[in-house]
């Protein structure tokens, strides 16, 4: 029997091979739809030695989306391994009906592999689903069905990074063409794809990409578009200190509409902007079940963070020298302690430059990262000017502060000096971060 139906598969897929040779591509889909009754007895083991057999990649995706459908969730692994091996061989340019079914194959794996994740977890759907995407490609356009799905499958699998890699690797836009894009396709692979980029804390370009999500034309608001504009907002306050206004070709009805979702992170987004810590901490404990329940903890936690930095960075940008208690208070931190972790975190992650003499309880703001901050301020909203006499005034202050420390520590290391201060208590003894 199964000699039989192996013998009659292959005997289809030859025929199917004449309707290609004369680029008649529908009639080799209406003739497997027609020959289902046949089809739906090809086994895992008996599409394997077909595979021996028959070399169009093409021809046998077509042949995996309709024979598939009836094996069992046990063979999940095995029918994303063919699938994988396919896209392996498959040649460009892909035939517009092998595309659509591709959509269908794809999504159904999608979708198993979120059922059935004992027998194929969503991990091993990322790199065929990678390789998807770079098959079917069209120069730098890539459709939306398979990139969406790719970016679900790395954030659900929590494989930010590879996600990650592919967008920064290689140029890519998403593929528009009227007859065959969904715009829920688009929607979700802008979704997807802040989401990944909020997974490696690379906040600027999430922000980007849900910026661009709610360019998509819609006259309904949908669940992604809520949930997207809550994050929206918490990143907005993390990069810009404020919620930026929409693009102007977002709809207004949409922005409208969307306020009314999210009023909780919108009083978040009051208090942040008064810049009151104490504010700030009452609004998250009030609505913690409400931030909870989004699964948006961890983001406002972190906009809380970017408040404390936010606050640290306008000190820099005011004074030189501040003491560690100074800092403490008009950073609205607990204590010197806090203050100098946060000012180490800072510094380690090169948001400022700055010198803490732990002895003197001391921190002196380098004035590098205050040009730096001074041109970024100027060229976004023109608030902040320096004057030229007092930025040459500090840096001739700083370049001397530089010269005692490093007199400090010559003398320190002198042989004739430790031998006439060993028995004294050492007087000069900094350490600085």
């Amino acid at each position: 029997m199964p000699t039989n139906i192996r013998e009659s598969i292959v005997s289809i897929l030859q025929s199917c091979r004449q309707f290609i040779a004369q680029g008649q591509w529908k009639q080799v889909r209406m003739l497997l739809i027609e020959n289902t009754p046949i089809l739906q007895h090809c086994t895992p083991q008996i599409f394997g030695d077909i595979l021996q057999q028959i070399e169009n990649a093409q021809l046998l995706l077509l042949l995996l989306r309709v024979v598939s459908l009836q094996w069992h969730h046990d063979d999940l692994q095995i029918t994303l391994r063919y699938f994988y091996d396919l896209l392996q061989q498959l040649q460009p340019p892909v035939n517009v009906i092998v595309l659509e079914e591709l959509q269908s194959l794809a999504l159904f794996l999608s979708q198993k592999s979120i059922e059935q994740p004992r027998h194929c977890p969503v991990l091993a759907t990322v790199l065929p689903f990678r390789f998807l995407c770079i098959q079917t490609a069209d120069g730098e356009d890539i459709h939306p069905r398979f990139l969406s799905l790719f970016f679900k499958s790395c954030v659900l699998s929590k494989s930010y990074s590879v996600g990650n890699r592919f967008m920064e690797s290689r140029k890519w836009s998403v593929k528009l063409e009227e007859n065959t894009v969904d715009p829920c396709d688009v929607l979700l692979t802008f979704y997807y794809a802040a989401i990944i980029y909020l997974g490696v804390k690379d906040y600027g370009k999430a922000l980007q990409s849900l910026n661009r999500l709610f360019s998509v034309p819609s006259n309904v608001i949908s669940d992604v578009a809520v949930d997207a504009y809550k994050k929206y907002v918490l990143v907005s306050l993390m990069v810009k200190d404020s919620v930026e206004p929409l693009a102007k070709f977002s709809g207004l009805f949409i922005q409208r509409q969307l306020k009314n979702y999210c009023q909780e992170y919108l009083a978040l987004a009051k208090e942040f902007e008064q810049r009151d810590i104490g504010k700030l901490v009452q609004v998250m404990e009030n609505y913690r079940p409400v931030f909870q329940r989004d699964m948006h903890w961890g983001l406002v936690k972190e906009t809380f963070k970017a408040l404390l930095r936010s606050n640290m960075k306008n000190l820099t940008r005011t004074f030189l020298t501040l003491s560690l208690e100074d800092v403490a208070t008009k950073a609205n931190l607990k204590d010197s302690q806090e203050a100098e972790r946060l000012l180490r975190s800072m510094v380690y992650r090169g948001e400022i430059s700055a010198v803490i003499d732990q002895r003197a309880q001391m921190v002196s703001f380098a004035l590098g990262s205050l040009e730096e901050e001074e041109k970024g301020a100027s060229s976004s909203n023109k608030k902040n000017t320096w004057n030229p006499t007092m930025l040459a005034e500090s840096r001739r202050c700083i370049d001397l502060f530089h010269q005692l420390t490093q007199f400090y520590q010559n003398l320190s290391m002198d042989p004739q000096y430790m031998y006439r201060e060993q028995d004294v208590e050492e007087v000069l003894d900094h350490s600085f971060c």
